[in-house]
């Protein structure tokens, strides 16, 4: 049994004032982890975006992250080499990441994410994890290019970010609650009604604390497109800033 979305996302968000979005997005985080936004981006900058990553992806001056398949491909400080990029600059992204850390973080990127489907690939992120076991994390996530259930959707466990889940995951589903990496599959014990996958058309924005279980779903053919902002209230962990263009 599948979540109801309608429990995550705002089809009617653009007809809000600023201030009552701003906090029903946080509302909806803080309760489910999880906010979703249809329509947020137009198609045309969706369009240039994916143009733009893919001519990046090929210069030899730019930072290239890539997982030992080359199915997921990350360039992570975009929004540097082209600022029309930096989601972080957005009032309303803006607005909720500072609201959910309780102040504006001084540090942090927005990514470009493109997976292509090569066989045997573990999908972004490479399986299922936590971002943080410690601390809250957050990001916004934008679809650039239509995502189906085979080409690779965001995949999230309502309700696993706080720490009474992950106590509860750790005590009755064997889930480590010590642990980033996730080295059993939760959906071979955890309920089906928490786990939701994300389909969407391009210009889709999620706003997720990524404290909870999720992965990208292995891509089964094509390829996708999405930009990530990455937020720290103090510094950009050192292993992550050498990867930063």
């Amino acid at each position: 049994m599948q979540p109801k979305l309608s429990h995550i996302v705002l089809n009617n968000w653009n007809s809000m004032d600023e201030k009552e979005l701003c906090d029903l997005i946080v509302d909806k985080v803080n309760l489910w982890g999880i906010c979703v936004l249809p329509n947020f981006l137009k198609k045309t900058f969706c369009q240039s975006a994916v143009a733009d990553i893919v001519r990046l992806e090929q210069r030899a001056d730019v930072k290239l992250w890539q997982d030992p398949l080359c199915s997921d491909k990350r360039i992570m400080g975009v929004g540097k080499l082209l600022p029309y990029m930096e989601l972080r600059r957005n009032g309303i992204v803006s607005k909720v990441i500072s609201l959910l850390y309780g102040a504006e973080p001084e540090a942090g990127f927005t990514m470009s994410g493109h997976l292509r489907y090569v066989e045997g690939n573990l999908g972004s992120g490479q399986g299922w994890h936590r971002d943080s076991v410690n601390t809250n994390q957050y990001k916004s996530i934008a679809y650039l290019s239509d995502v189906s259930s085979s080409s690779g959707p965001f995949q999230y466990y309502l309700k696993t970010a706080n720490r009474i889940s992950m106590q509860a995951c750790d005590r009755y589903y064997g889930i480590p609650r010590s642990e980033n990496r996730i080295n059993i599959d939760p959906q071979n014990v955890l309920p089906s009604s928490r786990l939701v996958e994300l389909t969407a058309d391009a210009g889709t924005l999620v706003f997720a604390n990524t404290r909870a279980i999720h992965r990208g779903k292995p891509i089964e053919s094509g390829s996708r497109f999405a930009l990530t902002t990455y937020h720290w209230k103090n510094h950009i962990p050192e292993h992550i800033q050498k990867l930063v263009n």
